[in-house]
């Protein structure tokens, strides 16, 4: 496989993309951008896994999934091609990684708990309680932030330590910017929350999309929001926002190799530096993505 020069040979960027309907992983090259163009990224694999692969995360060469029908977490190892997957729940929806990659957190929807899973032997290794269906988990320093479904507050998880915390809105989906702050996506509004987490003062900002859900920071601090009833879009850089036409709706984005990727509908969507959109049709039901770094790309097609 022919790349362009990479500041470290040792590593290629790679982005992996979740289909639901089509019960598989999608592993996309991302070759690095070199000063003058970007090439467009190509699928290496398609890994079969358990039905209904969901919300994806990376970290390195390894990427954990979620099976909500099932009650599933996998394990891929994109280096290898590797696939595990392990019973942790009733309905794991989300997973999210400590910072020091010691445990992986799944919110169970169907349970009310959030579950603490070793990420290597995907062995549930604790359990917090919640008062509601939990949906989508930020890990922030030492604490655990959990959206509830429907509800006007957030879980913060410290240990077994739990608290509600008021957000004014009713939280989807939530990130740490680049600017210190917590953002979060509300349900059935297009309006985005922005919390100051020192003082959890709460700011709206207006987002310009339909329906605005998911996000992917940059490496600089920009923060880009997708839309689900929309063919649009946003990014929020320094107190300025710019809206890209990507021609279908969007929901979940990972930034990687100065690119924009984004599991649209049907297609995989590409946004390069110069917000010029491209895609690769793959079929409906896309839904999670993850980016990482990996010493080497499985080529196979399947686990």
């Amino acid at each position: 496989m022919t790349r362009p020069p990479n500041p470290d040979p040792a590593t290629f960027p790679y982005v992996v993309v979740s289909w639901e309907r089509g019960a598989r992983l999608f592993v996309l090259d991302v070759p690095p951008c070199d000063g003058r163009s970007c090439p467009t990224p190509a699928i290496i694999a398609e890994v079969e896994t358990s039905p209904g692969p969901h919300n994806v995360v990376a970290a390195g060469q390894v990427v954990w999934v979620t099976h909500p029908r099932e009650g599933r977490l996998s394990r891929y190892d994109v280096s290898t091609g590797k696939l595990v997957s392990e019973v942790v729940g009733s309905e794991p929806h989300d997973v999210a990684l400590a910072p020091d990659g010691s445990v992986a957190y799944v919110s169970d929807e169907a349970g009310h708990r959030l579950v603490v899973v070793d990420p290597n032997t995907l062995n549930v290794v604790d359990e917090v309680p919640l008062p509601a269906r939990p949906h989508n988990v930020e890990v922030v320093g030492t604490e655990v932030w959990v959206s509830l479904d429907r509800r006007d507050e957030l879980a913060v998880v410290s240990g077994d330590e739990l608290e509600l915390v008021p957000t004014g809105g009713a939280p989807h989906d939530l990130v740490v910017g680049g600017d210190g702050r917590l953002w979060i996506s509300q349900w059935g509004s297009a309006d985005l929350l922005v919390v100051d987490p020192a003082t959890w003062t709460v700011e709206g900002s207006a987002s310009g999309l339909e329906n605005p859900q998911h996000f992917a920071v940059t490496p600089t601090g920009a923060l880009w929001v997708s839309d689900n009833d929309g063919p649009t879009v946003a990014v929020f850089d320094a107190g300025d926002v710019e809206r890209v036409e990507v021609s279908v709706p969007q929901h979940h984005l990972g930034w990687v190799a100065e690119r924009l990727i984004a599991a649209g509908a049907g297609e995989i969507v590409v946004v390069g530096p110069d917000s010029t959109a491209t895609s690769i049709p793959v079929g409906r039901g896309l839904h999670g993505v993850a980016t990482g770094t990996t010493p080497a790309l499985a080529t196979t097609d399947g686990p």
